[in-house]
């Protein structure tokens, strides 16, 4: 009986012992998705902690989320016997308490709401209408891909020896697949035409002369497509100005390095890098960026090209347009002159070979002092490129000077240019009062007509010198024409940054001689 009692007395203290450290950790929450059950609430359950095996802990963890739900007890997971099936289970000895089975795991769940896939979606629905094509497709052909394998019966026409296969014969079926290809090929054709008349490239425009004209400077399609003859021999085998920065093999010295001559050796079956577009849409891309005065971004949009490639092909074709069209013979003879002399010009100015002015384009402030004060323009109160264009009588621009510092004299720019040197006696050369190079034409003996200058501001024109005046300002106007028309390239409507100082000249020297090759600014 004491024993007992003692038993009794040990039993009661542990199990208040058991209680007390189960009321100090409190109740057990279930950690399935969806479930509510917890220790406190729900005596009739026994509640189950995650294995300390890995392999089992993991398996449990998949089993339990059931889709995206996600634990709800991440600290302390516990399962809750709701989640078990009958046979999980095994009878202890004491006959009070179930064990799970070794191995067990929690599979009785109520379904995570399942959530759209529309990648999921997209992917059947792809292989619903692959597996109709094919049952359609097998449908249609089943039979004579059958025929043609051999498998129906192939019976021999009298007198021509011809395979029957079924309904049709093997000339019926081979020329309905032809006809079925050459209308595949006329749609991918008439595709592909769709396709590259929305581009903007020079088809879309083939057809209007405006647009041709807008965009390009020249006059309709006719004459674009035979300049581009003219250039198109050498735009083949153009190399791009970064290909060339980077190569360590290339002499800049050389008057174009951009063409690549035939001993040279390049590495790799393409020269220089590869083109992303053909050489006459470069040449339009080219074009644009001068006339309409696109940006480099603008420009890389509508031709699904980088912005550094654009770049590079304004660089690369502002040299090479440099070179194709100072290779042309543009100083005029003076027997050519008289032969297309405006009637304006004869008589006392017949004899007149060239009418030279500057005009300046405004460019970006120079942070170096010395070149702030060469670029700075009083005229124009602004930091200028200065430039000498000289035309002739039917204003034809013949000679085009390099661009100088805004603040350089008419004088001191006749000088640099070299224009000098093409002049004989007897030219007469027609210039604005502001143009005091007499002295300079003495000595090649050529003359020299500007409109009267007065002495002083109190002086006054006589009537003679306001009619000379009014003679040479009648004819000299066609300068002031033909550098309108080279302003009408848009691109020297900004601002021109200190970025293209090395490509300006090119630009501004291709803009000039392209004059030539719009509708005749005069009419003999």
């Amino acid at each position: 009986l004491t024993i007992s009692k003692m038993a009794d007395e040990l039993a009661a203290a542990a199990g208040g012992k058991i209680a007390a450290k189960k009321k100090k950790m409190g109740h057990k929450c279930c950690a399935a998705a969806n479930c509510n059950f917890r220790s406190d609430n729900r005596p009739d359950l026994s509640f189950h902690e995650f294995p300390k095996d890995d392999y089992l802990k993991k398996k449990w963890e998949v089993k339990m989320r059931r889709g995206d739900a996600t634990f709800k007890n991440i600290a302390n997971k516990f399962c809750c016997s709701a989640h078990f099936l009958p046979s999980d289970f095994k009878q202890s000895l004491t006959g009070h308490r179930r064990d799970l089975k070794r191995g067990a795991i929690p599979s009785v769940f109520k379904w995570a709401p399942v959530t759209s896939d529309p990648r999921g979606e997209r992917l059947k629905l792809r292989n619903e209408m692959i597996a109709k094509s094919k049952s359609e497709q097998q449908t249609e052909h089943g039979p004579d891909e059958q025929q043609l394998a051999g498998s129906s019966i192939s019976s021999y026409s009298s007198g021509r020896n011809m395979v029957v296969f079924g309904p049709r014969t093997l000339e019926e079926f081979i020329n309905e697949k032809k006809e079925e290809a050459e209308q595949l090929k006329a749609e991918l054709a008439r595709a592909k035409e769709k396709e590259y008349i929305f581009t903007f490239g020079l088809e879309r425009f083939s057809g209007s002369n405006e647009d041709i004209n807008f965009y390009t400077g020249f006059p309709d399609y006719q004459t674009l497509i035979e300049f581009w003859k003219y250039i198109e021999p050498n735009s083949s085998r153009l190399t791009y100005y970064s290909y060339l920065k980077n190569s360590t093999d290339v002499n800049f010295n050389n008057a174009f390095p951009y063409l690549n001559l035939t001993e040279k050796k390049f590495p790799g079956s393409s020269v220089g890098a590869q083109r992303s577009l053909q050489p006459i849409d470069e040449f339009w891309l080219f074009l644009t960026r001068l006339r309409v005065g696109l940006l480099e971004r603008d420009l890389a949009f509508r031709f699904n090209i980088s912005v550094p490639t654009v770049s590079d092909i304004i660089i690369t074709w502002s040299n090479y347009m440099y070179i194709m069209l100072g290779s042309l013979p543009v100083w005029t003879s003076r027997e050519v002159i008289k032969l297309h002399l405006p009637e304006a010009f004869r008589g006392r100015f017949e004899n007149v070979r060239c009418i030279i002015d500057c005009t300046e384009v405004k460019c970006e402030k120079p942070q170096d002092l010395q070149k702030q004060s060469e670029f700075y323009s009083e005229y124009k109160a602004h930091n200028t490129y200065k430039g000498l264009v000289g035309i002739s009588p039917n204003v034809w621009v013949t000679f085009v000077s390099n661009l100088y510092g805004g603040s350089i004299s008419d004088r001191e720019i006749v000088e640099k240019s070299h224009f000098i040197d093409l002049l004989e006696h007897p030219d007469v050369i027609m210039a604005d009062r502001g143009f005091e190079i007499q002295d300079i034409l003495a000595t090649k003996q050529v003359r020299l007509f500007i409109p009267p200058k007065r002495q002083s501001k109190m002086d006054q024109f006589s009537k003679e010198d306001c009619f000379e005046t009014m003679r040479i300002a009648n004819v000299r106007i066609h300068i002031e024409r033909a550098i309108r028309r080279v302003k009408g390239w848009h691109i020297f409507d900004q601002v021109l940054p200190l970025s293209m100082n090395g490509v300006v000249n090119q630009i501004w020297t291709v803009c000039c001689l392209l004059v030539n090759w719009q509708k005749p600014a005069l009419t003999c």
